[in-house]
């Protein structure tokens, strides 16, 4: 780390100040050198007793800032944080279409806070995200591997993506998240391969997709990419081919057999409005369709994180509640009270109930426990949403896909998809009828 901080600071963009001594050089109006004495390690000089020293620089065109927590305040320049002997507790924010690089000096790693102590200096790197975006073609995929042009189903994909991102302006090189398993012709494509280099994902609309690549390929999604390459929403209803399973690797049996037949085989597939490991297996479908990608940029190593918000709080239930003639209003306010208060959230909370609670929750400007909004600005609790509802009372991603959305009794109670942002709390009435169905619930700040 000796020179760490140095090179995130003067390599953005170094002005020498000394042309005899080719160490010399200033960023802000602090020094570089990287070896005079009373330069602190990283190349920053340390700030006086009871403050932090707070570098951002940014490259490619990206932006962010890093904020004190304690403190409220921001920084996207060079800033001393007057903090006293308990130091800080920073957060970078990312601009939009941007991401945090590196921590360096008193931080490190990609995490998005970190705690510095009085008299230290902190450099906060940003650069581009890589952007994501579904197609606006689609093509028919059973015939994708036997198509003229000499070009593999996945190199075909791959160029409908840069051709696509070419044509909407979008800069960077584009591969689509698309899999295949081994075929005589030809070794087998995972996407984990594809995107082994790359991390850190915004949609083209700014906001966070995936993090970074180890979250992508845990599946854990922040905004379903719901976007084509020129901004244009896509319904739910659109079908995306993958032939990918949450981890990045080939779905067996879920490829038309290498994309090369149209009946007798299926295909694993997603939709735009899904998220969890649903982004990019939500199930099968026969390979006589004609479906649409994901293409993922693969150009940047950055971590991308969302915008956050304060708000009244809304989780998903880790226990669930059984379904009874007696209706689920009284047990899933219980849990939701429970689960509340064990993981030490303040407030009143609820089971969101929609023959109870719709229209009933008030227009609040409504965010997830991890402070992801919902919804653009205050809104009533219903509708669409910009990110699902998959985050439990402490905070982790729901193993949940269902819950019930209604207090009706037996089977005509609604059930709602965790990891869906359109079909969140109403899928359609349940069928199931006569079966003591358990499910998760949605708990909401009174």
């Amino acid at each position: 780390m000796r020179r760490a901080l140095l090179f995130v600071a003067c390599a953005a963009g170094c002005i020498d100040v000394d042309a005899t001594y080719a160490h010399v050089c200033e960023v802000n109006g602090f020094s570089c050198d990287g070896g005079e004495p009373g330069v602190e390690d990283g190349g920053i000089t340390p700030p006086p007793p009871g403050k932090v020293r707070v570098v951002v620089t940014a490259v490619g065109g990206a932006s962010g800032e890093v904020e004190w927590l304690e403190g409220a305040q921001r920084c996207s320049t060079t800033c001393d944080f007057t903090v006293g002997d308990a130091g800080a507790t920073l957060r970078a924010n990312p601009g939009d279409v941007s991401g945090l690089s590196a921590w360096s000096g008193a931080c490190s790693a990609r995490e998005r806070t970190c705690h510095a102590a009085p008299g230290t200096a902190v450099g906060a790197a940003f650069s581009p995200a890589n952007l994501a975006f579904v197609t606006a073609a689609a093509l028919p995929l059973g015939t994708l591997m036997s198509t003229d042009g000499g070009l593999t189903a996945g190199e075909r994909v791959d160029a409908l993506c840069m051709g696509e991102a070419g044509d909407a302006g979008l800069p960077g090189t584009y591969r689509a998240w698309f899999s295949h398993a081994t075929n005589v012709a030809l070794p087998a494509r995972g996407a984990s391969e594809v995107f082994a280099t790359a991390s850190g994902w915004a949609r083209v609309d700014g906001r966070a997709m995936a993090t970074s690549r180890a979250e992508l390929f845990a599946g854990r999604v922040v905004h379903p990419l719901r976007f084509d390459a020129r901004g244009t929403l896509l319904s739910g209803t659109v079908t995306i081919a993958t032939g990918t399973a949450a981890d990045g690797t080939p779905v067996a049996m879920g490829d038309c057999d290498s994309w090369s037949r149209t009946s007798s085989v299926n295909y694993a597939y997603s939709a735009p409005s899904r998220a969890g490991p649903e982004w990019t297996q939500a199930g099968t479908r026969m390979c006589s369709d004609v479906s649409r990608f994901y293409c993922l940029g693969i150009d940047h190593d950055t971590a991308v994180f969302p915008q956050l918000r304060s708000g009244s709080k809304v989780f998903v239930s880790v226990g669930r509640v059984t379904e009874t003639n007696t209706g689920l209003a009284v047990p899933a306010d219980a849990l939701c009270a429970a689960e509340a208060a064990d993981a030490g959230l303040s407030g009143a909370f609820a089971a969101y109930l929609t023959s109870r609670d719709a229209g009933q929750t008030g227009v609040k400007d409504w965010v997830r426990v991890d402070a992801v909004p919902l919804y653009p600005g205050p809104a009533p609790l219903s509708g669409p949403l910009l990110a699902p509802i998959d985050v439990t009372a402490w905070g982790g991603v729901s193993a949940q896909s269902e819950t019930f959305t209604s207090s009706s009794p037996s089977c005509d109670a609604d059930l709602g998809k965790v990891h869906d942002v359109q079909q969140w709390n109403r899928i359609a009435s349940s069928s199931n009828c006569g079966a003591a169905r358990m499910r998760a619930v949605y708990c909401f700040e009174r």
